[in-house]
Parts: C-alpha cells; structure tokens; sequence
C-alpha cells in the first residue's frame, strides 16, 4: 500500500508530534507498505521532493510564505537604506493586517498561516496523490490545517483514497486557542470526521470527545495508549554526546515545549528545585520556551546554578543522546 502522511513538519525539524508520527511511519513500513509525507513550508531554494528517512518528503509553499523568505532575503543584501525600510514597512504592514484580520474573525494569528498554506497544500496533495498512487492519506495535527487540506484535496478527487485522521491535540474543545474561535472550530472539526473513514487520538482525548456532541462519530474514533513509542532504541542509543553526566548524580531530564497556555510547568519547576537542595542531582531542560515561560526559567536556573539547566533547541540526537545517559525522563502533559 501506498500511504501519504500529510503533517505541520517533519525531520529534521523535530517536535514531539514528528517523532510520534515517526513511530506510526515505521510502524507502516514494517508492514511492507511505502510511505510519503507532505509537509508545508517550502523555501525558495528547497527541491521539489527531498529523501529523509528514507521517505519522500513533499514540501508547499504558499504565498505568504514564499513573501517572507522574500523579505528575510532582501535583508540581508547590501541594499540601499531606504530599500531596507521599504522592506521593512511591507512586512510590519502585511503582519499588522494579519493581526487585524484575527481579530475580526475571532482566530489566532498561527491559524491564518495555517489557513493559506491549506491552499497550496491542498494542491500539492492532489498531484502527488495522482504521481505516488497513494491509497491511504494520514492527516497529523497539529496544525488541523492538515486535515482541512486533505478535506479540500479529497472533495476534487473522483478516485478517492482512504483518509484517516491522526489528532495529537484537540482542536473545537481546546483550551488555550483563542475561545472567541470555538463555535468555528468544533464545525470544522465536525466537517472533518464526517468525510474521513477512521480518526485516531491520543487516550488522553477521550474525555474530550466522549461529549454528545460527537455520538454521530463515535464508530470512526479510535484511541491510542502511550508510550507511542519505544524507549529501547533511544536507551541503546549512542551516548557519548549529549548532557554532561557526573559520578553519583541522579540526572533529570525534560526535552520538550514549555507552553504558557496549557502546561503548569510552574508546579513542576517547584518540586525539581526542592530535589536538586535535597539531593545529589542535576536538572537538565531542552526544547522551546516562550517569552514568559523564559523568564520562568531564568528564576529557577539563577537561582540553581549548575543545578537547574536550561539549554534551549537541541538537535535531536543530542536530545536522545542526553535521554540515553539520564536517570529520569519528565513529561509535562497538557491541562
């Protein structure tokens, strides 16, 4: 069978819903099935079709895309001041009218990027569907983005393949995208699970769509339990990279996004400060974190010098490397 996995990203761009969806790819291959992902975000001097992983890797790009890469650019060429302010100016005009449209329509400011590269990802689905033979179309989410394009995609096909959507995240009942937006959400939402013959979610989802609003779909819905992946390859992994592991320390770990709207990070910060007083351990923080969850950071790791340590975005083996060689793995789910 050929399968299209259609995605916000992919390697070597590595997020927690890339190595999740990686888990599902190779599951699939061991199965002797041939796999493809299609992603957004193509730059201006990216090929048409790339191999990672060994998988074909598609990438769109959409105008709002290709007009920023335009104005990174030109920034950085010697051009004449007043070219520089012209380019600057277009590009704080282009964002301010973004800003304005998302508050008109109740949405985010990622989700209009979303909606416009739905567009052009939509039409990439339909040639490469038509050139890979695909039978079987996986839509990941975040962003829904991708299972709006694989909707839109879907509506112009008369040879339909099987669709079936993969949620990490809730989207109508979420609660930390701008609420003013819900009404919209849980309808495109509704749309989605109508048209698709199987959608997959994570088993902590399930009090979220065990809601009567969704009983019309409740056949098409099935859960997945963590671990969605196998932590023995990353335990044999090579070790000799990663963080710094001292004698008789306990080595703490947490590799991922520190969220402000939906993860009490906070809470978790205050119990690893007591460990590392009390005991001979260090704490070891990886991944993104936004503006006031790194002044959050900044406290804890001022105030634990070489005890709490906060590193930034890692490569991923890096990332596995240091999972390789710590004592404890921490998780911060989701409110």
């Amino acid at each position: 069978m050929n399968v299209l996995f259609v995605a916000g990203s992919y390697f070597p761009n590595a997020s927690a819903n890339t190595v999740c969806m990686e888990a599902l790819i190779n599951a699939i291959k061991q199965n002797g099935n041939n796999v493809s992902v299609l992603i957004p975000g193509k730059k201006l001097d990216d090929p048409d079709v790339e191999l990672i992983n060994g998988n074909k890797v598609y990438k769109s790009g959409s105008d709002m895309d290709l007009f920023f890469q335009m104005q990174e650019k030109c920034s950085q060429l010697d051009l004449p001041l007043k070219m520089h302010g012209i380019h600057s100016f277009t590009y704080a005009f282009f964002r301010a009218i973004n800003k304005i449209y998302c508050k008109l329509r109740r949405v985010d400011f990622i989700e209009v990027g979303q909606a416009e590269q739905t567009k052009s990802m939509s039409e990439l689905i339909l040639n490469t569907c038509d050139k890979e033979k695909i039978e079987l179309i996986v839509s990941v989410s975040v962003p829904f983005g991708s299972h709006l394009a694989v909707m839109s995609a879907l509506s112009r096909m008369s040879n339909k393949p099987k669709w079936m959507m993969y949620m990490l995240d809730p989207y109508g009942a979420s609660s930390w995208i701008n609420p003013g937006g819900k009404g919209r959400r849980y309808r495109e939402e509704c749309e989605t699970f109508s048209k698709a013959d199987r959608v997959i979610m994570m088993n902590v989802l399930k009090g979220i769509y065990s809601s009567s609003n969704y009983d019309t779909f409740r056949e098409k819905f099935r859960y997945l339990k963590p671990p969605l992946f196998d932590l023995k390859p990353v335990m044999q992994y090579d070790c000799s990279d990663g963080i710094e592991k001292r004698e008789g320390e306990l080595a703490i770990l947490f590799a991922g996004t520190l969220y402000d709207e939906c993860r009490n990070y906070n809470t978790v910060l205050d119990v690893l400060e007591k460990i590392v007083k009390d005991q001979n351990a260090r704490v070891h923080i990886m991944g993104n974190a936004f503006p006031h969850s790194k002044k959050t950071l900044e406290k804890y790791t001022s105030a634990n010098v070489d005890k709490i340590i906060y590193y930034g975005r890692m490569p991923y083996d890096y990332a596995k490397s240091s999972m390789c060689k710590a004592d404890i793995l921490i998780n911060i789910g989701n409110d």
